[in-house]
């Protein structure tokens, strides 16, 4: 069954179902990719997180993980609203 939900939310969606998972934790660039595959591009995923990082709806902070950096992409102003 094809869904009726955007590119975008698909996106938003995913993030915010992987940080409850995670116990807030973000989600990183790569691991968001996987999670998305065969549903949305990595180059739409690209430009759904730029979007949606410029609407407020994401954050991005840099963590030391297994002594390299990454970053990782949380829930932004929807932590504001509690779910």
């Amino acid at each position: 069954m094809e869904s009726k939900l955007s590119k975008r939310n698909m996106v938003l969606i995913k993030v915010r179902e992987t940080e409850k998972e995670n116990s807030g934790e973000g989600v990183g660039f790569n691991e968001l990719v996987e999670l998305l595959k065969g549903n949305v591009s990595r180059a739409t995923v690209s430009k759904a997180l730029d979007s949606l990082f410029d609407m407020g709806m994401l954050n991005a902070e840099w963590k030391v993980e297994g002594g390299k950096w990454r970053k990782k992409i949380s829930s932004g102003s929807a932590k504001l609203f509690p779910h």
